[in-house]
């Protein structure tokens, strides 16, 4: 029985079939929400809200990259039956990410004025996002904490409900939000919909982490300084953290630039065509995160899983990215009538091309984490960030170079990628066959040095 096919047994089939369900459900939510909000707010009004969206994204680099470490390592603990392992892991990611995420919090608090009076607002937009930006805080701090909790619930194997959990969790915040701005109470109605919704998707979390990992242990155990669990996570989470510096040049810089030099209308359109074809590139790249565990399991299997991936992206992905491509006004018409603008088709269509470039490098990176290469995360989003922002700087800001930019940092960032993933078959063939035959006795001779790896 091929990799691919042992992918999809038992709970992990369970759990890969969840995230494809989720994940176009999640896509479905995002094609009803932007034509009603932009029905309710407009293009301006709705880049406002997506600018102080962007403080959230900003302050969650407080999170320090320990979503995976945490998902990783209270997989470890519950695989070996240690229940209270697995709290002490989340109570120390949980304070980690309040000190963090107050520290990032208040540096950006104390050059509100400045970011502010940086985006060239106009004095009403610049007022409401002056006058919010507190209050996102505390939100963002919430975000991540209960981002942290729902991966926590991951790593003990129920990736199914912390999926359906999150799902639940957008459609509360679409509900609320589309119910207060019917209301009238404008911008704020997307920040009250996306609090009450991490206040359900918190207990929902809390309550199935009880019933999956067992009985929480005393309130003594909880508190007690682990300085050894400590240590693995932020030693695990120091090179995904690296890369989220990297990578905060990608989406807020670019907001930045375009409120700046094009006008706020323009982030609202960058969004929705990167969005847009970020949730295509998820329908595929959901199923590609079950490579990561069955290459860590089995690493003789790298090039065999590389292959068939491959094979599976170009004839699954390919032609529907190629139909979406040609079809894209006609869908985008029909998608947000009176409000579709024509900028909108050919951003859509840059990014669509580089979102497809990076479901190519999804697979490796992937593929890579399997083998425990946490250091490409830094470096690829390095590339990538580098290289968008690179080009933005250079070039003329347009809405047309920005999109630009940032599908060739994507492409930058896929090569590399997959020029990683090459060295790494190209190490495993070698061990392979410097491995003596069952029977044989090894050669006497003094041993050529050892091919140079990766590093973990």
């Amino acid at each position: 029985m091929g990799p691919l096919r042992r992918l999809l047994r038992s709970q992990l089939r369970i759990n890969i079939a969840s995230g494809f369900a989720t994940t176009g459900l999640s896509a479905a939510l995002a094609l009803l929400s932007y034509p009603v909000f932009l029905h309710f707010l407009g293009l301006e009004q709705y880049g406002v809200w997506l600018i102080l969206a962007t403080v959230l994204s900003v302050a969650q680099l407080g999170n320090f990259g320990l979503a995976p470490a945490v998902s990783k390592l209270i997989a470890e603990d519950h695989g070996r039956g240690d229940t209270a392992g697995v709290y002490r892991y989340i109570s120390a990611a949980t304070l980690t990410l309040l000190i963090m995420g107050s520290v990032a919090f208040a540096i950006l608090l104390a050059f509100r004025a400045p970011l502010v009076a940086a985006l060239s607002l106009s004095p009403a937009n610049a007022h409401t996002v002056y006058t919010l930006f507190p209050w996102i805080g505390p939100l963002s701090l919430y975000v991540v904490t209960v981002d942290t909790l729902a991966v926590a619930l991951a790593g003990l194997g129920r990736i199914d409900l912390a999926n359906y959990a999150q799902i639940g969790a957008q459609c509360v915040a679409f509900v609320i939000a589309t119910l207060l701005l019917n209301l009238g109470y404008g911008i704020p109605s997307l920040m009250i919909g996306s609090a009450v919704s991490y206040v359900v998707l918190h207990l929902a979390t809390i309550t199935l982490i009880r019933r999956t990992a067992g009985p929480r242990p005393t309130a003594a155990a909880l508190l007690a300084f682990d300085r050894a669990r400590f240590s693995r996570l932020l030693h695990f989470g120091s090179w995904v953290f690296a890369g989220s510096i990297a990578n905060l040049l990608l989406n807020p810089f670019n907001r930045a630039m375009l409120t700046r030099y094009v006008g706020v209308s323009s982030v609202t359109i960058f969004d929705i065509a990167f969005n847009s074809s970020m949730k295509i590139r998820g329908l595929v790249e959901t199923g590609l995160r079950a490579l990561a565990p069955e290459v860590s399991r089995n690493p003789e299997r790298l090039a065999s899983v590389s292959r068939k991936t491959s094979r599976l992206i170009a004839m699954a992905a390919l032609p529907a990215y190629a139909a979406i491509f040609f079809l894209a006004p006609q869908l985008l018409l029909i998608w947000l009538g009176s409000r579709f603008v024509p900028e909108l088709t050919l951003a859509f269509r840059i990014l669509l091309a580089g979102s497809f470039a990076s479901l190519w490098g999804a697979s490796a990176y992937h593929l890579l984490m399997g083998l425990g290469q946490a250091r490409q995360v830094l470096i690829c989003f390095a590339i990538q960030s580098g290289v968008s922002a690179g080009i933005i700087l250079v070039a003329p800001v347009t809405l047309r170079a920005v999109v630009l930019a940032t599908s060739c940092g994507m492409l930058a960032s896929t090569i590399y990628l997959r020029h990683q993933l090459a060295r790494a078959s190209s190490d495993a063939k070698r061990r392979s066959r410097d491995i003596p035959a069952v029977g044989t006795q090894p050669s006497q001779e003094t041993p050529d040095a050892a091919p140079e790896s990766l590093p973990d």
